[in-house]
């Protein structure tokens, strides 16, 4: 009874999302070479293994994207032929399951999942066969990557846990096997050393000392965030527009080939964004009550009122003229 009660305390509940997330030291390293594959955009794949009797995920084996994957500076779409090949091989061979789905979010700093994440975990959770999913949303800088656990649970599925992780410190008893029973169907990242940073809580981003930005405060931010970097885009279609964090933790979106960047400030959006050239030197410092306003329409409609005049002046900014 006493060993019952212990693994039913408070958080590790049948009809909750557990607080622990159980992994093998093998399937960390492996999502940490994935992500560094792609330091500037997003990446992903699929977690395999099974749940205790409590309701906690135990990853023993990681996949990445296929070769038809679609990898965006804010989302990743899987190659679907790719995971339904290797999924019914690791459950032929191995009774492995299907537990939860894996991405980065690159150099963006959010350790957490996006609105757009949670939808996603809603819409799965809770079909037949997946009364609960695990998610986990990797960070990376140039050189290392960080990985986090999120635990979802049909009975809430917006009452998602941030979940601690157990490690075992081993490699997977899957991952020799099944690369080698899979040899010719895997793909695997070209990254072949792992570098994970000290892992942390989505309450530690940006937190410690250091000033909280408003990308973190919410996970709408982060869609807002997305918004802003497609607006960007559509205005450079022949550049390639970069999410990135400054040192300081303040977000910027970064046009490549243009020594263009605009920088969100601390404060923003009460502070208006400001432009900057690729080596962080300002070319113009905006005050609030010149090219910026908030208005009666939303943070997208500011924001792209405020691009709009921006682009419109770029030659008085020493930055290439769009063509029309």
């Amino acid at each position: 009874m006493a060993l019952f009660d212990f693994l039913n305390k408070p958080g590790q509940g049948y009809d909750r999302p557990a607080q622990t997330a159980i992994i093998y030291q093998s399937e960390l390293d492996y999502m940490s070479r994935c992500i560094l594959d792609y330091p500037d955009i997003e990446t992903g794949g699929q977690l395999f293994g099974f749940w205790t009797a409590t309701g906690v995920p135990v990853v023993a084996y990681v996949i990445g994207p296929g070769p038809h994957a679609q990898h965006n500076p804010t989302s990743f779409i899987q190659d679907q032929d790719y995971l339904q090949k290797v999924g019914r091989e690791l459950h032929r061979k191995y009774r492995l399951q299907h537990i939860g789905e894996w991405h980065s979010h690159h150099q963006l700093g959010l350790a957490h999942p996006s609105g757009g994440d949670v939808g996603t975990m809603e819409y799965g959770v809770g079909k037949p066969g997946f009364p609960r999913l695990l998610l986990c949303i990797g960070n990376c800088t140039r050189t290392k990557a960080t990985v986090n656990a999120f635990n979802f649970h049909e009975s809430s599925p917006r009452d998602y846990v941030h979940a601690a992780w157990d490690i075992v410190g081993v490699e997977s008893p899957y991952r020799r096997l099944a690369d080698q029973d899979l040899q010719g169907l895997l793909i695997h990242p070209s990254t072949l050393q792992p570098a994970m940073n000290p892992l942390y809580s989505s309450a530690d981003t940006f937190r410690g000392g250091k000033k909280t930005h408003w990308l973190t405060e919410s996970p709408q931010n982060v869609e807002t965030m997305k918004t802003f970097v497609a607006m960007v885009q559509s205005m450079f279609p022949d550049n390639a527009v970069k999410p990135e964090i400054l040192a300081t933790g303040e977000p910027q979106i970064s046009v490549k080939g243009r020594d263009l960047c605009i920088a969100l400030p601390f404060g923003f959006p009460r502070k208006g964004p400001v432009l900057l050239k690729e080596s962080g030197e300002p070319c113009y410092m905006n005050s609030d009550d010149e090219t910026w306003s908030m208005g009666e329409g939303s943070l997208a409609d500011a924001f792209g009122q405020w691009l709009s005049q921006m682009n419109d002046n770029l030659k008085y900014y020493g930055l290439p003229e769009e063509t029309t």
